[in-house]
């Protein structure tokens, strides 16, 4: 991973880019951010923070449920992050191909747009 303070052709980007075809550690920090989600929100979940007025009388039921909810919402934030980088990456596409399409239309009316 290197830090960069813009791309080429994209001047006046700041933040933390990957080399080209390195998914692994965009997968890992994913994968993180995904767990860090999972944790506060079991936390905000724990049934101490009710007075333990919804907590069942196994508690080995409890611990099953908080595994089960941990593993399902972990992969519901990597589904959810994957989502969101593939939604940002089509507009900044059609952004891109709108930007050669204006300038292919003002380089052939001679530099003036219609």
């Amino acid at each position: 991973m290197r830090a960069a303070v813009r791309l080429e052709g994209q001047p006046g980007l700041v933040g933390i880019y990957l080399p080209a075809g390195d998914k692994s550690m965009q997968r890992f920090l994913d994968l993180l951010i995904s767990v860090l989600g999972t944790v506060a929100a079991i936390l905000l979940s724990w049934p101490y923070w009710r007075d333990y007025e919804y907590w069942a009388s196994s508690h080995t039921a409890w611990q099953i449920y908080f595994a089960g909810g941990f593993l399902l919402s972990v992969y519901v934030f990597y589904a959810f992050i994957g989502s969101t980088r593939i939604l940002f990456s089509h507009a900044a596409d059609e952004a891109k191909a709108a930007r050669v399409v204006e300038k292919k239309c003002c380089d052939h009316e001679g530099g003036k747009a219609p």
